[in-house]
Formats: C-alpha cells, sequence, structure tokens
C-alpha cells in the first residue's frame, strides 16, 4: 500500500509538473512566461534561409526562430510587405545576428512566412489542431471570401490556364463577390508575385490590358519579387519597356505602373541600420530609382512607389518609424527637391486618411496645414482619391457627402479636392467598368459647371490610361458629341 502511495504522490508531481509546462513556456529573448504551448520547437535561420523551410507542430506550440546568419532577419507572416494573413505572427522589427525571436502559434491552420527583408526566404508552419488534424481554409465554404481564400482561387487559375485567365477570374470575383474590393490590390500582388516565378523558370507571360485591374497591382507585385529575387535592373527595366510597348494600344499606363512597382521592391528590403530614419530608408531607393531611369515620368512613378512603401512603413509603426506631431506630411521636409518631394506629398494620402481616422474633414484639415500652396494642392487631390475605397456603391449619399465636405476648404484646394474623387472611384472600380461610377459622380447636380469639367476630364485621362483604343473609342461614343473629343483626346 505505501508503495502504491509513493506512486500516486509521484504521478502527481509528474502531472502537476506537465500541467505547469504546459500552462507556460519562457520567452527567453524577452524573459517573461508565455500563455499557452505544450513543446517548444527551433527554426534556424543562415544564409541559406529557414531550416527547416516546413515545420508541422500542435495548436499551442512555440517556435523559436534562431538568427544564426551574420545579420538581421524578420520571420513574419506572408504576404509581403504586409502580413496581413496571420498579422500577430510578426516581431515588428529585425531580429539581430545571434538573437532568437519565439512564437506561440494558438491558429491551427497552414502559415506561409518569409524574411521580411529579403523576401525570397520563405518557409511554411503547418499548425494542427486540437485533434490534430491539418485545418486548411475551407474556401468553398462561409470562411471563402477572405483575401487567403481569394488569392489561392486567382492563383489556381494562373497555374491552370494562365495570366489572363487569373486576371479574368479576378474581374468575376470583383462583380461576384461584394467584399473582394478590399482584397483586390492585395490579390494582384500576390498575382504578380506568382507570375514571377513562372517567369523566372522561362515561361512566357502573356501581357494584356487587364494588367491594370486593382490598380496595376500585378505590377507591383512582380518588379518586387524580381528586385527581391535577382536584383537585376537592367531586367526590371526591359521588362517595363517590354509592357509599355506590348500595352502600347490597350493602356498607356503599363510601363508607368511597373515603375511604380520597382520603387516598392528597392524600399521593401531596407538596411536595418537605417530604421528609424525615414531618409535614411527611402534615399537608397531613390538613388536606384535614378539608377533605372532618371528620365521622367519614369523617376517619379518609380519614386512614387518607394514612398508608397514609407507610407504604409509609417501607417503600420515599421521599422522604427512614427509620424510626428500627428502630421502625416512632416516626412517629406526631409528633402528639398521638387521631383522627390512631390510624390512624397501625394504618396501619403493613405496615412493622411488613418491619422484622422478615416474622417474626410480631418484629413482635409490635416491638408490645409501644409505650408507650401503648391504641394498642398497635390496632396489634396491625391487625398481624395482615398476616399472611395470605403464607398458601397455609387450612391447619390456618398457623393453629396464628399462634394459638401471638398466645397467646404479652403478655395485653392477645392478643385483638387473635387478631382481626386474621380481618380479614387476608377482606382477602387469594377475591372474593366471603372468609369461609369466616376462619370455618375462628375454629374452630381451640386457640382459647378466648372468642377464638373475638371471632373470628366479627370475620368477621360482614367479611360485612356486603363483601357484599349478600341474601348476607348466605344466609351467616348456614348458620352455624346460634346464631350467626344475631350475623351479620347488629351
Amino acid at each position: 500500500m505505501r508503495i502504491r502511495e509513493v506512486h500516486k504522490q509521484i504521478l502527481l508531481v509528474l502531472t502537476l509538473i506537465v500541467a505547469i509546462e504546459t500552462f507556460f513556456l519562457v520567452d527567453l529573448e524577452k524573459g517573461h512566461f508565455v500563455h499557452g504551448g505544450t513543446h517548444s520547437q527551433s527554426i534556424v535561420f543562415d544564409t541559406s534561409g529557414f531550416h527547416p523551410e516546413k515545420l508541422t507542430i500542435h495548436q499551442g506550440d512555440q517556435i523559436v526562430f534562431q538568427n544564426k546568419s551574420d545579420h538581421p532577419f524578420w520571420p513574419a507572416s506572408d504576404p509581403h510587405p504586409t502580413h496581413d494573413i496571420y498579422p500577430v505572427f510578426d516581431p515588428k522589427g529585425p531580429v539581430s545576428a545571434g538573437q532568437s525571436w519565439s512564437f506561440v502559434f494558438n491558429r491551427p491552420g497552414v502559415w506561409k512566412f518569409h524574411d521580411h527583408l529579403a523576401s525570397d526566404m520563405v518557409g511554411e508552419i503547418t499548425v494542427l489542431d486540437a485533434n490534430g488534424k491539418v485545418l486548411r481554409t475551407e474556401c468553398s465554404n462561409k470562411n471563402k471570401n477572405t483575401t487567403e481564400c481569394f488569392e489561392a482561387d486567382v492563383n489556381a487559375a494562373l497555374n491552370q490556364k494562365g495570366l489572363d485567365s487569373a486576371l479574368d477570374r479576378m474581374a468575376d470575383l470583383y462583380d461576384s463577390e461584394p467584399s473582394f474590393s478590399g482584397s483586390c490590390h492585395s490579390v494582384a500582388h500576390e498575382l504578380g508575385k506568382s507570375a514571377y516565378h513562372l517567369f523566372a523558370k522561362g515561361e512566357k507571360i502573356k501581357l494584356s490590358g487587364k494588367t491594370s485591374y486593382c490598380s496595376f497591382g500585378f505590377y507591383h507585385g512582380f518588379m518586387e519579387e524580381l528586385l527581391q529575387r535577382s536584383g537585376d535592373f537592367d531586367e526590371a527595366r526591359s521588362f517595363c519597356a517590354e509592357a509599355g510597348k506590348t500595352l502600347a494600344s490597350e493602356s498607356s499606363n503599363a510601363e508607368g505602373a511597373c515603375y511604380h512597382g520597382i520603387g516598392h521592391g528597392v524600399v521593401d528590403g531596407s538596411d536595418p541600420g537605417n530604421f528609424g530614419d525615414a531618409k535614411g530608408i527611402v534615399d537608397p531607393g531613390l538613388k536606384l530609382c535614378e539608377k533605372v531611369d532618371p528620365t521622367e515620368p519614369h523617376f517619379y512613378r518609380c519614386a512614387s512607389g518607394a514612398f508608397n512603401s514609407l507610407a504604409i512603413m509609417l501607417a503600420r509603426g515599421e521599422q522604427g518609424l512614427e509620424v510626428k506631431d500627428g502630421n502625416p506630411f512632416a516626412v517629406c521636409d526631409a528633402w528639398t527637391e521638387y521631383n522627390i518631394k512631390n510624390p512624397c506629398y501625394q504618396e501619403m494620402n493613405t496615412l493622411a486618411m488613418k491619422v484622422a481616422d478615416r474622417n474626410f474633414s480631418k484629413g482635409i484639415a490635416l491638408v490645409e496645414k501644409i505650408p507650401e500652396a503648391r504641394y498642398a494642392v497635390l496632396a489634396m487631390r491625391s487625398f481624395s482619391g482615398v476616399v472611395p475605397a470605403s464607398f458601397s456603391g455609387s450612391s447619390t449619399q456618398n457623393f453629396q457627402k464628399v462634394i459638401a465636405a471638398c466645397h467646404a476648404t479652403r478655395a485653392d484646394l477645392v478643385i483638387p479636392c473635387i478631382q481626386g474623387i474621380p481618380s479614387g472611384i476608377m482606382e477602387f472600380g469594377t475591372p474593366g467598368k471603372e468609369y461609369e461610377p466616376a462619370l455618375k459622380f462628375c454629374a452630381t447636380d451640386s457640382l459647378s459647371e466648372e468642377e464638373k469639367v475638371e471632373c470628366r476630364d479627370v475620368v477621360f485621362g482614367g479611360i485612356r490610361a486603363y483601357y484599349s483604343k478600341e474601348k476607348q473609342h466605344t466609351i467616348c461614343s456614348s458620352v455624346g458629341d460634346v464631350y467626344k473629343s475631350s475623351c479620347l483626346n488629351p
């Protein structure tokens, strides 16, 4: 009996130890306990990437990411650079050489990840559920309307029937799934990355005017991946030139969108030594933009991509950056040259909307504080272009509300404020039909005749940038003889 009682006591002690270890895991990097987890495993990062690249664990397990390279790394959830699929799986900054970062995976699923500083270094973690089963996102049921499922859907079309089919699928999703509009640019971005991998293997990528869908996100992803993978600026320049040549009759903006993608690519993998210094982060990218093509408009489009990446970093508080004194445009004071300040002020639009808590009137007040009028004009048009992202359809109520806000700003900013709205409507509109609600906006009764003319000119410019010559003629023939000439000719 005594031996049996001793065994019971030992078993009880062991059970308590296991229970304590299950409840707490030590995070050695931060020096505190992490709730959850039953086991801890390691993934090592060195100059050749992550080892192992694929790992299967259980829900609640901890992974320690060990940096055994001679430079910082930043393991984080896909997609690059936003980390939206599993956003808490992100250290929010680089991990120094010789150090480690730990994370407890409490969400079952299959999670792809990458090094934010070198996004070609990738891996995949499968987190089994409580029953030890692989829980994959079921894209055929009620969970199908997620960015992850949309990306899988479009990529499946790419792999089965090619780029044109994938772009058609994006247009179908836009029409059939209301929630797709919020994921459209991100999905196009990931499509571009996937297409680059096929391109790098020697497969032919057939470009068409459809690559303009979702604000040309395809080029952003393609060029970011090209630069992260090869760093070959001659190849980047050549691809952009080929896009412009191939699509000369389809879209006047393809080559420019391609250069914008280059700007994204050269800034997203910033040197950790420059973290906390916006100018230090962007300047190397601007120098590379000059190296690729210093002429206008290519340099401007490349620089705009660089500043767009900076705005995303500021909005997320990444890479040691923060908005100073609640002023989203203060960062632009670091430069003096007009051809650099210009894209900086224009690309801080989404950041300004975030700082304003998505309140259009508050955002307008931020723009009005810009000291130089010429930059305020640029910033206002760009900022108002963000507003249609939150529109639910093309309702008159939405139109009247934003027009009233524009009319309340100071006199020199009213027209730029109005001009940005149709530009944004087209950017966030249904692929192939972007112009329809934009023209409807321009016909709103509360706009003056001068404002209607300026508004239509923006839409007509968009029509020339987005669509083929044939489609331009079809659309412009429908706007009436009075406006047809303006619609077809710059």
